[in-house]
């Protein structure tokens, strides 16, 4: 067996948990059974399961992935369909990323209308989970259902065909909300897909995001890292070529993006004419390209973050600034946001990488 195989044999055996995990869910709704719906990590299937997953990395090389699916599976004392889920997650990442640099997109298309058809899934699926009805196996489809699978069949075709084989066969068996186990894998599949579909020029789709600041590097660079890690491109004006251009004619230029992050940190100091007391302030271009972004991109699509004390201008009504705080968590709290925009990013990437020993 090659690489692809294993991994396929290691997802099967995944969706065969799952219709055990739903099994036991259907007895349990039926018979008002206060059980919980697990897997024994005792079984045979499991301990198989386990030493097939050890063995995989012999075939694909080092690659860190293995690396971390072996670490999360060896620390689960439980395994519930969520924990399921993650590994198919994984799984399904391994092997698209296994077929990076042998396999690319044979055109310079980006990931947004794929994005929005796995944002509407996500939507959809807040619905789903929370209708209990939808654990009994009864064939349910719609118009909305019908139009999404299509569209999503078309999208694929198109633009992601070597990468999406999978997932195209998985559609033909999707016949509506209700398949709990085939939602979760197709999500899964275009999670993976959005999240390192490769250009032509073999590099990663990036999302762009415009950083607006001042004169506080420290904090430029913290926000820079942050982004690389979430797998977004920073936009830096000064960074940019000026091609002859005003400053106002490059923002114009750079700042067709899909979100922008911008920084208010104490790099001046002003007060009002009847005021005695001096406060910190943004630089005056922070808060004039904060108001051009916002009606250039919409309110929802551009973070503010705030460093230490400063002032924040006080027109700006629904406003939410993140304050900068040391131990970091204005990163997640700026994830949320993005996220909430509707960027595919992760708060996990922001977390160190762990290594088994």
């Amino acid at each position: 067996m090659d690489k692809f195989q294993i991994i396929d044999a290691l997802i099967d055996r995944c969706n065969k948990f799952n219709e055990e995990l739903s099994e036991i869910s259907i007895w349990n709704l039926n018979y008002e059974n206060p059980n919980p719906e697990i897997i024994d990590v005792g079984s045979a299937n499991w301990r198989i399961f386990v030493n097939e997953v050890n063995c995989l990395d012999s075939k694909i090389g080092a690659y860190e992935g293995i690396d971390e699916l072996k670490l999360y599976i060896s620390r689960l004392f439980t395994v519930d369909q969520n924990a399921i889920d993650d590994i198919l997650v994984k799984l399904n990442e391994i092997k698209i990323r296994c077929q990076i640099g042998c396999v690319r997109i044979e055109d310079n298309t980006t990931c947004s209308n794929l994005e929005r058809l796995l944002r509407e899934m996500n939507d959809l699926e807040s619905h789903f989970v929370s209708n209990p009805l939808f654990k009994i196996p009864t064939i349910y489809t719609d118009d909305k259902f019908i139009e999404w699978r299509s569209a999503l069949k078309f999208e694929l075709e198109q633009n992601y065909k070597k990468h999406a084989s999978g997932i195209l066969e998985k559609l033909e068996q999707f016949n509506g909300w209700h398949d709990k186990i085939l939602f979760q894998n197709i999500k899964a599949d275009l999670q993976v897909i959005c999240k390192y579909v490769v250009r032509k020029e073999s590099k990663i789709c990036m999302k762009k995001v415009f950083v607006v600041h001042g004169h506080d590097n420290a904090a430029i660079d913290m926000v820079t890292i942050t982004l690389l890690k979430l797998g977004l491109e920073a936009i830096i004006l000064h960074e940019m070529p000026d091609d002859g251009k005003t400053i106002i004619e490059k923002i114009e230029k750079y700042s067709d993006v899909d979100y922008a992050v911008v920084l208010y940190t104490p790099c001046d100091v002003g007060r009002g004419v009847e005021e005695t007391v001096e406060k910190k302030r943004a630089r005056q271009n922070v808060v004039f390209e904060h108001g051009y972004l916002i009606a250039k991109l919409g309110r929802e699509n551009v973070g503010a973050l705030v460093k230490e004390s400063v002032e924040t201008p006080g027109d700006i009504s629904g406003i939410v600034y993140i304050p900068m705080d040391e131990s970091g968590g204005w990163k997640f709290d700026l994830v949320k946001n993005m996220q909430s925009a509707g960027l595919n990013v992760d708060a996990n990437d922001l977390l160190p990488k762990r290594h088994s020993t």
